[in-house]
């Protein structure tokens, strides 16, 4: 399986990537398990950039991150501007420039981050010193060595004396020029018996291919086991995978091949002493199964001897006089084959003082000296002692298919875990820039996150026919809906306002506010006065709805395998969620009680989603299940604002 992105792959994401980071930025960073995480905001789209030793790329489905251990790289370029992002040389190392910083993500041997000015290093992900070089704070800023050619820049002649140092072909293409094995084997692939220049030459089409020309994203599976993924259709690895999966992206590809790997690779390790006790058990179970086996027969052939024995006591009580005299004489045989009155001497042990007989096609053991009714009864006993096992190994196999069957379903629970730890990062919508909900009947409601969403939520949004809401408190978000007149829309409307207002913040439970039509509000201020950004000036009358409750329902989404952090007034959020907490204005600060909003609802949404929901220090009031709408239901709604 492949475990890492070769150079030609990162040639590839970097491609990609150009247009969709550069002139972005870098909006905040988080670390989970060795991997850097950089959130990336582009035009309004969040993009989320992993780094790790196996790849750099975007992810799309994302772990249960963390802010520590990044804290210093994020006081360096968060919020700044990414300008730039290539690979400066044929190897797996990426520059990616952000503000005034050179940023190299170094995917060789030690992976290593580095945060560089002006040549030299103001932070890195771990310091290195080595016969090569040394990666600490001040010092001047290298490369790792590079102990390859470039294959873009090589020549047939050293092609030539590669393939002599190495002894074939493939390891020096490899080796020697930095491909790595899977390019290596596909270039062999393409042309198997060629010489130094021709190979030289496919493998620069291959690069060439890849930096320039049309890319086919895909990955390669056999037997469900993720193999590679690859930007362009590799030859060689046609003829090895059972399956083949395209995307439209090599990033989606990449993604989707890492988190199938980390995936099956997590669910093998999770499964796998769980598997273990599984095999305890079943061996376990085999073991009773063969013994309750040999308990019932032995019962069965006990029961089958006493009846016989009962059948016809007198004349085999008889004959086993017989025999028992012939014994004691001396007169049997010491080893079988002594016949009295149809009852045959299989067997005599005359230390325990048994005779193993055969009466008529049953076979029994009889004790020297005892009588027919005597050995009946003892019979009878021993089948009984036998059955009594046989129930005692029933029971014991029953609790042990049953441990089995919660072993199974312990390894499903442990392989769904491991697939539900990592979800898809929600592709936002445009109102999702904004805060916004839906009423209870359905109406779309947007409003502004700060003075300058404010500005562009009424500059954009803002008909003249639709209404303004505002809470009546400074510090309040401007909230837009279109034309409603249902006394339940409008005061659930209203409590939308109130929230994300300084009322919340302050502690207060109730606030009035006020809407107005679109026409009535104006960015003009009266001669001589100066309006704040995000202010506004309502001419004429404003209705109002006073003492509004303060009170928000907070929920999670999942739509396909993707969730959501929902808002909307208590009545409403039941539309929007499948799971909800309301909340109230309480004492708990809302890092807080973001944790405790994301243990209520069970979901596995980043932490900073569910604080930037929050609209202050808040205390949990009550937990609730919705019904909610299909998310195109959600997006048509808000496709007539």
């Amino acid at each position: 399986m492949k475990r890492s992105l070769t150079t030609v792959d990162l040639m590839a994401v970097v491609r990609e990537l150009k247009p969709l980071v550069v002139n972005g930025y870098v909006d905040n960073i988080y670390v989970y398990d060795g991997s850097v995480i950089f959130r990336v905001e582009n035009r309004g789209d969040k993009l989320y950039l992993v780094a790790n030793s196996h790849r750099l790329s975007l992810i799309y489905k994302l772990p249960q991150y963390t802010y520590k251990g990044a804290e210093t790289l994020r006081g360096l370029i968060r919020d700044e501007k990414v300008t730039g992002i290539e690979l400066p040389r044929f190897d797996r190392i990426v520059r990616i420039d952000v503000g005034r910083y050179s940023m190299f993500v170094e995917l060789v041997e030690p992976f290593n981050i580095v945060v560089v000015e002006n040549g030299r290093i103001l932070w890195s992900l771990r310091k290195y010193r080595g016969k090569d070089r040394v990666v600490v704070g001040g010092r001047e800023y290298s490369m790792p060595p590079q102990n390859f050619a470039d294959p873009l820049s090589a020549t047939p002649d050293h092609v030539d004396e590669l393939v002599k140092r190495y002894g074939n072909p493939t390891r020096a293409l490899a080796r020697g020029l930095g491909l790595g094995g899977e390019v290596a084997n596909e270039v062999i692939a393409r042309c198997p018996s060629c010489g130094p220049e021709e190979l030289l030459d496919t493998a620069r089409r291959v690069i060439l291919n890849v930096r320039d020309g049309p890319l086919s994203p895909t990955e390669y599976l056999e037997q469900g086991r993720p193999i590679s993924v690859v930007p362009l259709e590799y030859v060689h690895l046609e003829a090895k995978a059972t399956e083949k999966v395209r995307h439209d992206t090599f990033n989606r590809a990449v993604d989707e091949y890492f988190q199938r790997l980390e995936i099956y690779e997590d669910v093998e390790r999770r499964v796998r002493e769980v598997e273990q006790e599984r095999r305890r058990i079943e061996a376990a179970i085999r073991d009773i199964e063969e013994k309750i086996a040999e308990y019932s027969n032995a019962a069965v052939g006990l029961r089958e001897a006493a009846r016989r024995l009962l059948m016809d006591r007198e004349r085999l009580s008889q004959a086993m006089e017989e025999i028992q005299r012939l014994l004691r004489s001396g007169g049997g045989p010491r080893t079988g084959g002594l016949e009295v009155g149809g009852v045959k001497v299989l067997g005599v042990d005359y230390v325990k003082r048994l005779v193993e007989v055969d009466l008529g096609g049953v076979k029994a053991t009889l004790r020297m000296g005892e009588t027919v009714g005597a050995a009946i009864k003892r019979l009878f006993e021993e089948a009984k002692t036998y059955e009594e096992k046989a129930r005692k190994a029933g029971e014991a196999l029953s609790a042990l298919r049953e441990r089995l069957r919660k072993a199974e379903e312990e390894a499903a629970r442990r392989a769904e875990e491991a697939r539900a730890s990592r979800r898809r990062a929600a592709q936002r919508e445009w109102f999702e820039r904004y805060r916004w909900t839906v009423t209870s009947l359905g109406t779309p409601v947007l409003g502004g996150r700060d003075a300058s969403q404010n500005e562009a939520l009424v500059r954009r949004h803002l008909r003249d026919d639709y209404l303004f809401f505002h809470a009546d408190v400074p510090g309040a978000a401007a909230v837009v809906a279109p034309p409603i007149s249902e006394p339940l829309d409008i005061y659930e409307v209203a409590q939308f306002a109130a929230a994300y207002s300084r009322a919340w913040k302050v502690g207060i439970h109730s606030v009035d506010v006020f809407y107005a039509r679109g026409e009535q509000v104006s960015k003009s201020p009266p001669p001589g006065q100066y309006l704040p950004r995000g202010s506004f000036m309502v001419y004429g009358k404003r209705e109002w709805i006073r003492n509004v409750r303060l009170e928000l329902g907070v929920g999670v989404r999942r739509d396909e395998d993707a969730e959501r952090i929902v808002v909307a007034p208590p009545r409403a959020i039941g539309v929007l969620a499948e799971t909800y907490v309301v909340v109230v204005p309480g004492n708990k600060e809302r890092g807080d009680a973001a944790r405790d909003v994301l243990r209520a609802l069970r979901a596995r949404v980043p932490l900073d989603e569910v604080v930037q929901a929050l609209p202050g220090p808040l205390r949990l009031a009550s937990v609730g299940k919705g019904d909610p709408r299909s998310w195109d239901e959600v997006k048509s709604l808000f496709a007539r604002l």
